[in-house]
């Protein structure tokens, strides 16, 4: 298996002196959803080690790696004779297909002012299950406006209904919306987005993120173009 400009950008992110390491189990995440999906869907270990590999991540971690990933229901194993190949199972699939959307496809529009809210009405004791619901609801976008509830500003309510029925969550959980009638209107929204999300966290770690691969980025189109 050839893996032609990726050895490149492994070479150059390797070399590239960053001071945090890359995420093994996101790495792997990001390589199923964005390269072994457009080639069949499915890897034999091997390959998959030897990639990874690429990017300064070893055997031994990968493994760990991709067990986890199993066991979070993102990854199933098939065997052909000795040898075990990986494929991202069918919810996997649907979390990166939701994720690639937001990423890749997202389109600015204006706003009704509507805001859509998640609420998770269980028990503290089935904590977990809200923590399974946060993440879900996380990639979508949601923001937490406390620990039991979700807010958006453009709620897809049918995938949210979806992610309720596949948490078994039936009865637990309000989908509500609302709009706000006061006079300040304005002030109240903006509080409401400040609540959930900090933008001034995420312009520092998107500065950081400039900082740290532009140089990255540079080397590899200049690679490309050699």
């Amino acid at each position: 298996m050839t893996f032609g400009k990726t050895e490149v950008t492994g070479e150059i992110i390797k070399n590239s002196g960053l001071d945090r390491p890359i995420r093994a189990k996101s790495m792997v995440v990001t390589i199923f959803g964005d390269i072994i999906e457009s080639y069949g869907g499915k890897i034999w270990l091997g390959n998959l080690i030897s990639l990874v590999n690429l990017f300064g991540i070893s055997e031994r971690l990968l493994r760990t790696s991709v067990f986890r990933l199993a066991n979070e229901g993102w990854l199933k194993k098939t065997r052909r004779g000795r040898r075990s190949f990986y494929e991202m199972t069918t919810e996997g699939k649907e979390q990166t297909e939701l994720a690639t959307k937001l990423i890749y496809s997202f389109k600015q529009k204006s706003w009704n002012g509507i805001w859509g809210f998640v609420i998770y009405t269980a028990k503290e004791s089935h904590k977990d299950k809200n923590i399974q619901l946060r993440h879900h609801l996380s990639l979508m976008g949601f923001g937490a406006l406390s620990k039991n509830i979700y807010v958006h500003p453009d709620m897809d309510n049918l995938l949210v209904k979806n992610i309720i029925n596949k948490l078994g969550l039936h009865g637990q959980v309000l989908i509500m919306q609302s709009q706000h009638v006061g006079t300040d209107k304005e002030s109240n929204n903006k509080e409401i987005v400040k609540q959930c999300c900090s933008f001034e966290d995420m312009d520092l770690m998107y500065r950081c993120f400039l900082q740290c691969y532009t140089p990255i980025f540079k080397k590899l189109k200049k690679k490309s173009n050699d």
